[in-house]
């Protein structure tokens, strides 16, 4: 009988749904997608980042949180390469054009945060 309790209990929080302290989910139903699409956003950072000169070999990471009316907030470096690379990253990031299109989970508009990575080859 100890045991049937156990399961009941265990069937019961497993079938809750895990909702952030913060209220900020790293993973939902529906993913949050720039306006235009991720390829019309990766374009946007290509062209913002095309006209660099002289840069080192890697990728910045970006993290942000896409709010429930699709703005950003909380952009910021969370990989470096150098204060310039990262100034660039995060400023195209930031300056995109559109809005993006918030995450939804069990049908509502939730806040998620993301990492998008931005390589900068040779």
């Amino acid at each position: 009988m100890r045991h049937l309790g156990f399961l009941f209990i265990l069937a019961f929080c497993c079938d809750a749904k895990y909702v952030p302290e913060d209220g900020v989910y790293s993973v939902v139903e529906n993913m949050p997608e720039y306006e235009a699409g991720m390829h019309a956003f990766e374009s946007h950072v290509r062209s913002y980042i095309a006209d660099i000169e002289e840069i080192d070999t890697g990728s910045v990471f970006i993290s942000f949180i896409v709010a429930t009316d699709g703005k950003l907030k909380e952009v910021k470096v969370v990989k470096s390469l150098n204060d310039v690379q990262d100034d660039l990253a995060l400023n195209a990031v930031k300056n995109a054009p559109l809005k993006w299109k918030p995450g939804y989970d069990e049908g509502k508009a939730v806040e998620v945060k993301m990492v998008y990575p931005i390589s900068f080859p040779k």
